[in-house]
């Protein structure tokens, strides 16, 4: 007890309790990352991005082994390859991944244009589904679980292709899959849709949830008439630049000022300087803006040992953008 009584012993009991769950996570992550390398006879599937991976192990469960190129919190808009990344695309039997702009670091994007074994699983979904931001393909499908359920039904005829004995297995794995994040799509709508609708504005560190907006934020003649946009917007574009001009300061305080929009949602994986700069603006233009208590997921995946991460990731940016906004709605 003498620990919790003492600040610097209970700090330490912290950071023991921590480097205890990062240890094992760490483990449990290396051992999956192991099976990749064996010789056996599982399909070996590589994908650049987490969602994509979640959705293939759902689909192939214990009958293939799959990889994560990209892992953590790196950014797959700027990833570049590294030491051991060339071994991983040699063992795959098959790489997947997002496509529609989003891996464009130099040499990863360059290893994928003239991989005979890489697929684009962006390519899947419909032209008329995708969205266009300047010019600019938006490449974060997963952000519309609906729209991503897309990928499930080519995965699954992928890996019967390559693994006919199990083939059937892996239909039958599909068909809860696509039940599943049917029902998340669902209950995710269902939760924002409480939200009032002059207070479902979004203000994110960078441009990677257009495809959630539109799925779960804007009334359905917003969507069919394409006027929904304008219920979000980002200091940074669709790929994290990590700086941001007065200019675009500017815009996004006017934003918030005439949509009455008082909260800013930091991501996982990226710096809130850029947000910390527009509330200080705010400020001194009499506008109190806070930086929301919890971080959203965009171009990351919660890092959890649980079945479906995916799912998991998407249903925790619901609820927190729901308890954020409606927060400040009772303020």
């Amino acid at each position: 007890m003498a620990a919790y009584n003492n600040p610097t012993g209970a700090m330490q009991f912290i950071k023991k309790c921590i480097l205890v769950c990062f240890l094992f996570l760490s483990f449990a992550c290396q051992k999956r990352n192991r099976s990749f390398y064996e010789k056996n006879q599982r399909v070996k599937v590589l994908c650049t991005i987490s969602m994509i991976e979640d959705v293939v192990k759902m689909v192939g469960k214990e009958h293939i082994d799959t990889l994560s190129l990209i892992q953590g919190n790196l950014d797959p808009h700027s990833y570049e390859l590294c030491k051991g990344d060339s071994e991983k695309f040699e063992y795959a039997d098959v790489v997947l991944y997002n496509g529609l702009g989003l891996e464009h670091g130099a040499s990863l994007h360059y290893q994928l244009e003239h991989n005979e074994k890489a697929i684009a699983v962006g390519e899947w979904i419909d032209s008329d589904k995708r969205i266009i931001v300047d010019g600019a393909t938006d490449p974060h499908i997963w952000m519309d679980v609906g729209l991503f359920a897309n990928i499930v039904d080519p995965i699954t005829q992928l890996l019967g292709e390559l693994d006919k004995e199990h083939a059937p297995i892996f239909l039958q794995n599909a068909q809860v899959l696509k039940e599943n994040m049917c029902a998340l799509h669902q209950e995710m709508f269902e939760a924002l849709k409480d939200i009032d609708i002059n207070k479902r504005q979004l203000i994110t560190t960078h441009d990677a949830f257009r495809y959630f907006v539109r799925a779960y934020m804007a009334p359905k003649e917003e969507v069919t008439n394409h006027t929904w946009h304008y219920r979000l917007t980002s200091p940074e574009g669709l790929a994290p630049e990590g700086q941001v001009s007065t200019l675009d300061i500017r815009r996004i305080v006017d934003f918030a000022i005439d949509r009455k929009t008082h909260v800013l949602f930091a991501e996982s994986n990226l710096s809130k300087t850029s947000l910390k700069k527009i509330c200080d603006a705010a400020k001194k233009n009499g506008f109190e803006l806070k930086i929301a208590d919890r971080p959203l997921f965009g171009d990351a995946m919660m890092q959890t040992e649980k079945a479906f991460s995916y799912g998991k990731t998407m249903l925790y940016n619901a609820q927190t953008i729901k308890e954020a906004l409606s927060e400040v709605e009772n303020e």
